[in-house]
């Protein structure tokens, strides 16, 4: 089925030369942000990032980000950096960033962080791994009043020129963030810590952007997040666009984006600081519920090597089986080829976090044309049946054990270029 396009348009707001800060939290969803009043102190650019640490009890833990305020090293002044509310899903986001907003705070150098949390269970939903229903509301339980305050090992420095990062976890691993009791209740007791931030920007890993395209100039685009907040994208001539209203997709272009499209962006930070996007679909409003559907991101569930498929929970909770073919491409961090087809997939173990690129979004299964392995970690128990020559671990409960043979080793992807490519 192919769905008429919109007539092409352009015009809209230039975004070249953009420069961002990142703040890293734990978590993924929307948000609005609030910048800093007109003192005529000199300022410069926050832009907001949440990331979490892995879990391997829990496949969803969605909860909703209120505020973010750093606090200045010298006389305690604050500068509220985000103020909203973002739906975040911690599970979803780890190693890799959501971006919440983008905000202006004065030069200085901050040296704590103040984070609100609503602690409304109702707000919240709880997902145990392998399980299909949250956890009742009634059920779950909120140590404090959920501000949590955090001194940073890494004082952040805000310059009117530079860019700059700070990563902080929501760590789901820590034994004191969230335990079920027998009678199935759940207790959450907010823990975070501070990741340490790369040399590089483009090492950041970020979680694609939802929103709606609010204008679009010679360069790039502007959009309005699913939240609120508004995010300055450049392009090039190596960003891959799909026209997501036509199925199987289509081509698209910068210039096919109209304002009030529904979009979807995969992209990273440059060294610069300056946003810039590797993947963009774009549909028309009435379409836009269903792109994160069509191009799943999530975590593996399993995979068939010999089969060549493979299964993703998607962050809407609901699990992909996606097919790939001997034209499927594989890279790791949108850079390091991984190689394409059945030799590409052996390369995917279960628990890695991917985003996947599908050519028509109503196949049934979906059928890969590009996947990216953003966080490619294989974790679980170890079982009995282990021997000196075959280590063999997972989830039992999910009848998912993997058999590693001893000795065989894997040599890591390196970095991906710091300048852009698709």
């Amino acid at each position: 089925m192919t769905l008429p396009r919109k007539p092409f348009r352009t015009g809209g707001l230039a975004v070249a030369g953009l420069t961002v800060m990142a703040l890293g939290l734990a978590c993924g969803g929307g948000g609005s942000s609030s910048g800093i009043a007109s003192t005529g102190q000199s300022t410069g650019n926050a832009n907001i990032l949440v990331t979490d640490a892995p879990s391997d009890n829990w496949s969803t833990v969605q909860v909703q980000v209120t505020k973010v305020t750093l606090v200045n090293s010298a006389g305690g002044t604050q500068a509220v950096a985000f103020s909203g509310t973002d739906t975040v899903n911690l599970v979803d986001l780890d190693s890799v960033g959501e971006l919440l907003a983008s905000a202006q705070v004065p030069v200085g150098t901050y040296d704590k962080v103040v984070i609100s949390v609503n602690t409304d269970p109702t707000s919240m939903s709880l997902i145990a791994e392998g399980g299909a229903t949250a956890v009742p509301p009634a059920q779950v339980h909120v140590v404090g009043n959920g501000t949590i305050t955090f001194t940073l090992s890494t004082p952040l420095v805000v310059t009117a020129s530079g860019s700059n990062a700070v990563q902080v976890d929501f760590d789901l691993s820590h034994p004191l963030f969230i335990n079920q009791l027998p009678s199935g209740d759940v207790v959450l007791n907010f823990q975070v810590k501070q990741r340490p931030t790369p040399a590089l920007l483009h090492l950041i890993q970020i979680h694609r952007h939802l929103g709606t395209v609010s204008s679009v100039g010679a360069s790039g685009f502007v959009m309005a997040t699913n939240g609120g907040s508004s995010l300055n994208i450049t392009t090039d001539g190596n960003t891959l666009f799909y026209d997501a209203d036509n199925h199987p997709f289509t081509a698209g272009s910068l210039a096919g984006m109209l304002a009030a499209d529904g979009v979807m962006v995969g992209s990273r930070l440059q060294d610069d600081g300056s946003l810039y996007a590797v993947r963009v679909w774009y549909c028309s409003a009435a379409n836009a519920g269903n792109l994160p559907k069509w191009s799943p991101e999530g975590h593996v569930v399993s995979v068939n090597s010999t089969g060549g498929s493979m299964v993703v929970d998607n962050a809407d909770g609901n699990p992909r089986h996606i097919n790939v073919t001997a034209g499927t491409t594989f890279t790791f961090q949108n850079g390091a080829s991984l190689g394409t087809g059945l030799a590409g997939l052996a390369a995917v173990q279960h628990g890695f976090k991917v985003s996947v690129a599908v050519t028509d979004p109503l196949a049934t299964p979906l059928v890969a044309t590009a996947v990216n392995v953003e966080r490619a970690v294989d974790s679980g128990f170890i079982a009995t049946t282990t021997s000196t020559t075959d280590l063999i671990y997972g989830q039992p409960a999910l009848s998912n054990l993997r058999s590693y043979p001893g000795g065989t080793t894997r040599s890591p992807a390196p970095p991906p270029p710091s300048s852009p490519t698709s």
